[in-house]
C-alpha cells in the first residue's frame, strides 16, 4: 500500500528536510513554492499569514510512513505554518519500482509491514470514541433491540442489536490509550463508554419494569453466570477487533462480535433490575465484567504486539510503565471477580474461614 505525505514547511528548512529523508527511503518526492498561506486558529484569534513556505509532497510505502511521521514532527513541529496531512492512495501510475522490486528492510519497518501506522490508527480510533448525537442514538436503538430480542426469546433479534450498538469505538480506544499511555484519550473513551453503558442500562432497566422478564427464559438463562466459552468469546473479540484495526480493515463485523460479549449481558442486567431480580442481575453483571475486562486485556497485549507505541523514548518509556500497571490492575480485577463467582455459584467453599481465629 502506498501513502502521500503532505507538508506545508518554511522554505528555510529544505536542507533539514533532505537530511531527514537520507534514511527514509521515499519512492518520490515533490517540492512546491506558496507565495503565502494563512493560517486560521480555533479559537478567536485573527488569521496570520505565512510567507516563503513550500509544500512537500513524499510518496512512500505503508510500513514507513510511522517512522517518517514521527521524525517530522519531532524535528519541525515548532516551525511556522508547519502541518501533515496523510493520504492513502488507491493507486499510483506508473507502479513505482520500489513496489516492484522491494528494498530491503530494517527491522522495524519488517515489523510494521502488516499495519498502518500509529497516526492513521489513533485517527480512526479516536474518531469513534467520542460521544455525539448519533452514539447515543445508535446505543439507544440497541438497547431497545436487544430487550425485545431477549424479552421474546428471538436470537435473531439479539444479532441484530448487536449489529448496531457502536461498542467499538470507546473499548478499542480504552486499549489503545493504555498501551500508548495517552491519559486524554482514555478519559474520552472512559466517558463514552460510561454514558453509553448508562443510557443501555436505563433502556432496559425501563422496559424490564413494563414488561417482566422471565429468568428462565433460555436467551436470558444462558448469560446468567460466566463459563470459559463466554472469558473464550471475550479474548477472542477484543483480540481481533484490535488486529483489524491495526490492519486498516473494516471493524464493523469485529464490532459485532465485541457487541455480543457486551450488549446482551448488559441489557439483561437492566431487564432484571426493573423486573425486581436482583440476585439474577448481579450475576449478569459478573458476566459483563469479566468481558469488558477480557476484551480490554486482549485488545492491549494486540496492540503491543503490533509494535504500537508513543515516538519518543520517554513516552515509551512513562508507556511501558503506565500499561504495566493498566494490566496489573484488569488482572487483580479479573482474578477477584473470578473468585466472587465461584464463591457465588458455591464451587469454593468459604467454611474454612471460620476455623481461623484472630488473636485479640
Amino acid at each position: 500500500m502506498l501513502r502521500l505525505i503532505e507538508m506545508i514547511l518554511p522554505e528555510s528548512h529544505l536542507k533539514d528536510l533532505k537530511e531527514v529523508l537520507k534514511d527514509q527511503r521515499p519512492i518520490t518526492l515533490w517540492v512546491q513554492p506558496l507565495t503565502e498561506i494563512w493560517i486560521y486558529p480555533e479559537g478567536d484569534e485573527e488569521a496570520k499569514l505565512v510567507e516563503n513556505s513550500v509544500m512537500i509532497k513524499v510518496l512512500l510505502r505503508e510500513e514507513n510512513t510511522e517512522k517518517l511521521l514521527d521524525t517530522l514532527e519531532q524535528k519541525f513541529s515548532q516551525s511556522k505554518g508547519f502541518r501533515i496531512n496523510l493520504i492513502s492512495l488507491a493507486a499510483s501510475v506508473p507502479l513505482p519500482q520500489a513496489l516492484e522490486a522491494p528494498q530491503a528492510k530494517d527491522a522495524e519497518a519488517e515489523a510494521n509491514n502488516e499495519r498502518i501506522s500509529r497516526q492513521e490508527l489513533y485517527n480512526s480510533i479516536e474518531n469513534n470514541a467520542k460521544v455525539s448525537k448519533m452514539y447515543l442514538a445508535l446505543i439507544a436503538f440497541s438497547s431497545v433491540v436487544a430487550a425485545i430480542g431477549l424479552l421474546g426469546n428471538n436470537p435473531v433479534v439479539i444479532i441484530g442489536a448487536m449489529v448496531i450498538a457502536p461498542l467499538l469505538g470507546p473499548i478499542m480506544a480504552l486499549s489503545l490509550a493504555i498501551t500508548i499511555a495517552d491519559r486524554p484519550l482514555a478519559r474520552s473513551a472512559l466517558k463514552a463508554g460510561l454514558i453509553g453503558l448508562a443510557l443501555a442500562v436505563g433502556i432496559s432497566a425501563t422496559l424490564g419494569y413494563f414488561f417482566s422478564a422471565d429468568p428462565t427464559n433460555s436467551e436470558i438463562e444462558s448469560r446468567l453466570n460466566v463459563n470459559l466459552v463466554d472469558i473464550a468469546l471475550a479474548l477472542a473479540s477484543g483480540g481481533a477487533g484490535a488486529l483489524a484495526l491495526t490492519a486498516g480493515a473494516s471493524g464493523a463485523l469485529i464490532g459485532v462480535a465485541i457487541s455480543a460479549s457486551l450488549v446482551p449481558p448488559l441489557v439483561i442486567f437492566g431487564l432484571m433490575l426493573g423486573s425486581g431480580n436482583i440476585y439474577e442481575a448481579l450475576g449478569t453483571l459478573m458476566l459483563f465484567l469479566v468481558n469488558i475486562i477480557c476484551i480490554n486485556l486482549a485488545g492491549t497485549a494486540v496492540f503491543i504486539s503490533q509494535g504500537i507505541k508513543p515516538s519518543t523514548w520517554w513516552e515509551v518509556k512513562r508507556a511501558r510503565r503506565e500499561t504495566t500497571i493498566a494490566i496489573l490492575i484488569w488482572l487483580i480485577l479479573l482474578i477477584a471477580l473470578g473468585l466472587i463467582i465461584r464463591i457465588s455459584q458455591g464451587e469454593i467453599d468459604i467454611d474454612f474461614l471460620s476455623r481461623f481465629k484472630l488473636p485479640l
